[in-house]
């Protein structure tokens, strides 16, 4: 689908952005429900989902070309280094600040 496409090609490239499902919605003219529904049918995984583990890699990307951790999680998107912390140890199974 050309919008779902739309829509990951924007997310993409915007991740320290806003990427909230009402914001997306908005920027594209659609209901959240609509979006949420089509993007899952699209893709196999939610907005939220898939925002978290683009901005996950770009982060662990960023600690191993030497960036501190909390400077990366902020780059990445994350407003809240507890929420990073806790996603990345999910995602990765270790702690943000271990060398990868």
């Amino acid at each position: 689908d050309s919008q779902i496409a739309n829509i990951l090609q924007y997310i993409n490239h915007n991740l320290k952005a806003d990427l909230s499902v009402e914001a997306l919605a908005a920027k594209y003219y659609v209901s959240k429900y609509h979006l949420m529904r089509k993007f899952k049918e699209e893709t196999g995984c939610t907005i939220h989902n898939y925002v978290t583990s683009k901005r996950l890699l770009l982060a662990r990307s960023l600690i191993a070309q030497g960036t501190p951790v909390i400077k990366a999680a902020l780059q990445s998107g994350f407003r809240d280094y507890t929420t990073f912390s806790r996603a990345y140890k999910k995602q990765f199974r270790q702690p943000p600040a271990r060398k990868q």
